[in-house]
């Protein structure tokens, strides 16, 4: 794999600098904050995909048919995962996903670790 890439994208460019203004500076520092934690979950993930690799013998093509899919299901090819409203599973009324629990009935509704 060439230099600032991986099979999750291309390596972003660093923000420039020179600011006086506090709100800039802050926001800069936020954008340092972030970055810092993406590069830490993009480390798990290269690790991850590193694993399963050597563990199940997978490809880098089977990655990409596999983010492709996953990038599909909303109906947009766009590089992002979103899904849209559920039913619950008790009332069947539609509910957001964001919520822990049916606004209509109180059930619980299962978490989606990736949300």
């Amino acid at each position: 794999m060439s230099p600032g890439m991986s099979p999750f994208g291309h390596w972003r460019e660093p923000i420039s600098r020179p600011s006086h203004d506090p709100d800039a500076r802050e926001a800069l520092s936020r954008a340092d904050e972030v970055e810092a934690r993406l590069n830490r979950a993009l480390l798990a993930l290269e690790a991850l995909w590193e694993i399963a690799q050597e563990k199940w013998e997978l490809t880098e093509t089977e990655l990409a048919d596999r983010i492709l899919e996953i990038d599909q299901r909303d109906g947009r090819l766009d590089g992002r995962s979103k899904r849209g409203p559920t039913n619950c599973p008790s009332c069947g009324r539609v509910i957001s996903r964001r919520f822990p629990q049916c606004l209509y009935c109180g059930a619980v509704i299962a978490l989606d670790p990736f949300r």
